[in-house]
């Protein structure tokens, strides 16, 4: 079976302050159950929000297709606490007190009518993102603007990152999964491309959000972004959750630069 998958900007799933959602669309095939959602480190009084949809056929609309009233649990198994979440808006389920804390394991268990789905993830350590620059040039008949976050890659473990902008308040539908493959304790030089964006000088303001994940969050990430860029048929991302459900589900860390165009 394979599908295509949207990002769409227009509707939002909660990442912290910045919500996405994923609207997978399947070709002629069974619907099956879409579940998106991270657990993240953001200080303050943060409630995340877990997201469950169906697939939809590509003669569908693209608008997701919630389901309500499934039973979401989400554990912080390192200190043995359980939260139920309400469900704030069809098919947003939004933890009620669990925060997000480096080294901790949290299990999402989420039962829509008789089927049951799980996933557990480890929060990494938080890597410090410690500044932002833009390059901006004429390039392939419009303007490329190369936006580099710069932060030093912790040496000697294998690391793995997720990029996400924002241009005032809009949330550009993609996202970029890194490893440290090749770059393992090196001060980063690789930058986030955006292609004909019209930024002006002392006016818009950008947003990047980095993201420390697990290599099955980045697997995800990484296999969406091939599943949708390369131009071939699409094949399956590889979902974290259990029980033959699509999607995601992670605990991560997040830092965050703003930029106002120089």
């Amino acid at each position: 079976m394979r599908y295509a998958i949207l990002i769409l900007s227009s509707l939002l799933l909660m990442l912290a302050s910045c919500e996405k959602v994923i609207n997978v669309d399947l070709k002629n095939s069974d619907k099956r159950v879409v579940i998106q959602g991270f657990i993240t480190d953001e200080s303050g009084t943060v409630n995340h929000t877990i997201m469950i949809s169906r697939s939809v056929a590509f003669s569908a609309s693209n608008e997701p297709d919630f389901v309500q009233g499934a039973f979401v649990v989400v554990t912080d198994l390192t200190e043995g606490k359980s939260d139920t979440t309400l469900e704030v808006s069809p098919g947003n389920y939004q933890t009620q007190r669990t925060p997000g804390v480096p080294g901790h394991t949290y299990q999402l268990v989420a039962k829509v009518g008789d089927e049951t789905f799980t996933s557990t993830s480890t929060m990494p350590d938080p890597v410090p993102f410690d500044s932002l620059y833009v390059d901006s040039f004429s390039a392939f008949g419009g303007v490329l603007h190369q936006f580099t976050p710069v932060f030093q890659d912790p040496a000697g473990q294998p690391n793995y990152y997720a990029f996400q902008l924002q241009i005032n308040d809009t949330l550009l539908n993609t996202i970029d999964a890194w490893d440290d493959q090749y770059s393992d304790g090196k001060i980063n030089s690789r930058p986030l491309n955006v292609n004909d964006e019209d930024l002006f000088s002392g006016k818009d303001t950008v947003t990047v959000t980095m993201y420390c994940t697990e290599k099955a969050i980045y697997n995800f990430f990484y296999t969406l972004v091939n599943a949708t860029g390369n131009g071939q048929t699409p094949a399956n991302p590889l979902s974290t959750i259990s029980g033959n459900a699509l999607g995601y589900f992670g605990a991560v860390t997040m830092r965050r630069r703003v930029l106002i165009m120089p």
